[in-house]
């Protein structure tokens, strides 16, 4: 396990991820403040890469999870942890979403939320000389 942010700086960092492997599986944490990771880059970054993935996400947690007071942040941390450790011993290749509720507790791993669907778009140009 290791912290890897997508964004430093203005630059993005996602090359390493779209080169893992199709037989590779990972598992990302994220807190949904992590100015490093937005929510939606990471979604995007996921849909792209070949390696499969599963995204645990840390609700008002930031890039390092920190979280106050610092007995809230190691329980939550473990949480993690523990979240981890069941997720190295078996998966559901089609659940592969999980909120950690900032308490030490969490949901039940989810499917991906659909697309809502999105209407066509259409453009006239007149080109005239």
């Amino acid at each position: 396990m290791f912290t890897y942010p997508l964004i430093r700086g203005l630059d993005e960092r996602f090359e390493e991820l779209l080169e893992l492997k199709a037989d590779v599986d990972v598992l990302l944490e994220l807190g949904d403040s992590d100015a490093h990771c937005h929510e939606l880059h990471l979604k995007a970054v996921r849909q792209r890469m070949r390696a499969h993935t599963w995204w645990v996400r840390m609700v008002n947690g930031d890039h390092a999870l920190w979280y106050d007071p610092d007995e809230k942040r190691t329980a939550l941390c473990n949480i993690a942890g523990q979240i981890a450790a069941r997720w190295n011993v078996s998966r559901d290749p089609e659940l592969t979403e999980l909120t950690d509720a900032n308490q030490p507790t969490w949901t039940n791993w989810m499917a991906p939320a659909a697309e809502p669907a999105r209407q066509q778009t259409t453009f006239n140009n007149n080109i005239s000389n």
